[in-house]
């Protein structure tokens, strides 16, 4: 039994052995091909051109390698040896040379390296690249590599060491129209030296031996930061290493941002704005205003171009929605008191002023009379429209007065015959008193329901009047039926008619669409008629957009406000845009362009196409600068089929109907 439990125990520290070494095989092995893999990543760094070691890009790059593209799919960089998944990591960081002196550092540059100085314009002299691959997230099977990258530049040929420019950056001052800058080079260039603006050739220094200068015009040239730099060359052609400095202009106050466009969206009601990039280049954002001018002057607000729980007032797009717009009224016209009537076999009707009418308000009458169509109206009152109906010996009418600071208490309508009839009197405040009426229109028929015809209003915010006259008997127990989304103002009963008044909201101008009024017994005839009450002002907001950088003072500052646009003005879309004859070509460099014919215009009055937006498979894809643009170039289709239309898009944000598609 001793002998046998010895053997157990040896078995047992064997198998944990094997277990261990096969283990340490395991990982040897992960680390290999981690070893392997971090190899190969670096021999493709060591290929790329410097001006590819970019911090931003480098990894793009490198995964756009058909051996090293991300297989997870997903944030990290997964690539897949024999089976098993690494983990790839690649950073890029600075290096000041010590040799040329020590410029100014941030984050970018390699911890623990040269310190910090002011000897050196150029203090980036190299870039280090440090790859890491790994297994599992273990240490033991983690490895990390690294390369350095020198830029380009012949070694052999002269090179600038220092330059100076005056006055220094930044310049803040409109008066400086130039900047001069004075170079050495580390020996006498055999060709000479050449300067860039943007890495964009500019022209040659002039100078000789080691000392040079070149004049840099300014004046012409928007605000924002430049790189400068010089380069000398040889007698060949080939160039030294450059040296670059980083200049600020900011003398000025941003330029007014142009193109832009506001419309109230009734889709979602909300208010979109949109507008050209200005061309500065220290521009930080937008800030969006508005403010309401009318029937009220409002203050001058901050538009929110975020959300209401995330508010964003510094916009770096170009586009906002306005988060919290103000509510678009139904209608400007504001129904008041009213006031009705009845007289059974009299030749007068006497209708009482209604109750709290002020000067400038208008009184609208509506008369129904069964009897000879002859009388008389008041003083100051004036005909609007009228019909009877021989058939029904049936009398409909409409007046309206305009208020004066001193009315009488009551108005007498008479006829010459007694006769029943039946009135009231509506007021209504805030109406266009020199032309109240956008529409008039009336209708007649022998019994039935009351059919009020439509009319077409051109004014938004109009106050739609319908009133009917019914004849019949047993009328002064009627109640009729107002149309539907209607408001009952007045209804008057007699023993052979009955009169009713309501009316309607209606924001957008455009066709009414007829209006019933339908009768609860059975008539001998009706007249019914449609009135448009239009508004003495209309609902204004104006939107506008300025461009913010910052002053010399480091603080904000907002440019010359661009053009204000009333942002609910009644829009009607634009005509849509037809496409051309060839409406898309495939181009050499992979790229889609589509060519269309210009929108035969906008129906609005001072109104026009604004840009034109491009529809991608369905989707919203981007926009032209301007509305005179007939073609545009997809430049990202992927190497894959897309469907495309187009819309036309007027200075308030509405959109045209869609041309047909085209594939491609």
């Amino acid at each position: 039994m001793v002998a046998a439990a010895i053997l157990a125990v040896g078995v047992l520290g064997v198998l944990a052995m094997i277990d261990a070494a096969n283990a340490t095989t395991g990982k040897n092995k992960l680390r290999e091909g981690a070893t392997n893999l971090a190899r190969e990543v670096i021999e493709n760094v060591d290929a790329l051109p410097y001006s590819a070691i970019d911090p931003s890009t480098l990894v793009a790059t490198l995964q756009s390698k058909p051996q090293l593209a991300n297989a997870g799919g997903g944030a990290s960089w997964v690539v897949v040896r024999r089976g098993v998944s690494y983990t790839v990591t690649a950073t890029v960081c600075n290096i000041d040379d010590p040799r040329d002196g020590a410029g100014t550092h941030d984050a970018s540059f390699c911890s623990g390296g040269t310190a910090a100085g002011t000897t050196d314009g150029q203090p980036v002299d190299y870039k280090r690249v440090t790859v890491t691959t790994n297994s599992g997230n273990s240490a033991i099977t983690q490895v990390r590599q690294s390369t350095l990258m020198f830029p380009s530049g012949n070694t052999t040929v002269a090179s600038v060491t220092n330059m100076v420019g005056s006055p220094a950056s930044p310049i803040t001052s409109s008066a400086n129209t130039s900047v001069s800058f004075t170079l050495t080079t580390d020996r006498a260039p055999t060709g000479g030296v050449e300067w860039f603006i943007d890495d964009n050739p500019k022209g040659t220094a002039s100078g000789s031996g080691t000392s040079w200068s070149f004049t840099w015009p300014i004046s012409s040239l928007p605000d924002g930061t430049y790189v400068v730099s010089a380069r000398a060359y040889n007698s060949s052609g080939a160039y030294g290493a450059p040296y670059q400095l980083s200049y600020t202009l900011n003398r000025n106050v941003p330029l007014a941002p142009t193109g832009f466009n506001a419309g109230w969206n009734p889709a979602d009601s909300s208010v979109d704005a949109e507008w050209l990039g200005n061309t500065e280049g220290d521009i930080l954002g937008y800030h969006v205003w508005r403010q309401q001018t009318s029937p009220t002057t409002g203050s001058i607000e901050a538009v929110n171009c975020g959300t209401a729980a995330a508010p964003v007032y510094l916009v770096q797009t170009t586009s906002c929605t306005d988060a919290t717009p103000l509510g678009q009224p139904a209608a400007l016209v504001t129904p008041g008191a009213a006031t009705t009537a009845a007289a059974n076999n009299s030749t007068s009707l006497t209708l009482n002023k209604p109750v709290g009418v002020a000067a400038g308000d208008v009184m609208v009458a509506a008369i129904g009379a069964s009897g000879i169509p002859i009388g008389t109206w008041p003083s100051g009152w004036n005909f609007v429209s009228a019909w009877y109906s021989p058939t029904a010996t049936l009398l409909g009418a409409v007046f309206y007065k305009v208020a004066t600071a001193s009315e009488p208490a009551s108005y007498t309508f008479t006829s010459m015959t007694s006769q029943a009839a039946t009135g009231g009197i509506q007021a209504y405040s805030n109406v266009d008193t020199s032309n109240p009426f956008d529409g008039i229109q009336f209708g007649a028929g022998i019994s039935g329901n009351a059919v009020s015809p439509s009319l077409t209003t051109t004014q938004a915010y109009d106050r739609v009047i319908q009133a009917a006259v019914f004849g019949g008997s047993g009328t002064n127990s009627w109640v009729p039926t107002v149309p539907g989304g209607s408001t009952l103002r007045l209804r008057a009963n007699s023993n052979a008619n009955v009169t009713v008044l309501a009316d309607s909201a209606q924001a957008v101008p455009g066709a009414t669409g007829t209006f019933t009024t339908v009768p609860n017994g059975t008539d001998t005839g009706w007249v019914a008629h449609t009135i448009a009450l239009r508004p003495a002002s209309q609902f204004k907001v104006n939107y506008w957009v300025t461009a913010v950088d910052r002053d010399p003072s480091g603080n904000l500052r907002d440019s010359v406000a661009s053009t204000a646009l009333n942002a609910y003005a009644p829009n009607n879309a634009p005509s849509p845009p037809t496409w051309a004859t060839t409406p898309l070509t495939k181009l050499a460099n992979g790229s889609t362009q589509l060519a269309w014919n210009l929108s035969p215009g906008d129906p609005d009055s001072g109104d026009s196409v604004a840009f034109y937006r491009i529809y991608r498979d369905g989707q919203r894809y981007d926009t032209t600068g301007t509305g005179t643009d007939t073609t545009y170039v997809d430049s990202n289709p992927g190497g894959t089929t897309h469907s495309y239309v187009i819309r036309a898009v007027d200075t308030h944000e509405a959109e045209s109907s869609a041309t047909s598609t085209v594939t491609g």
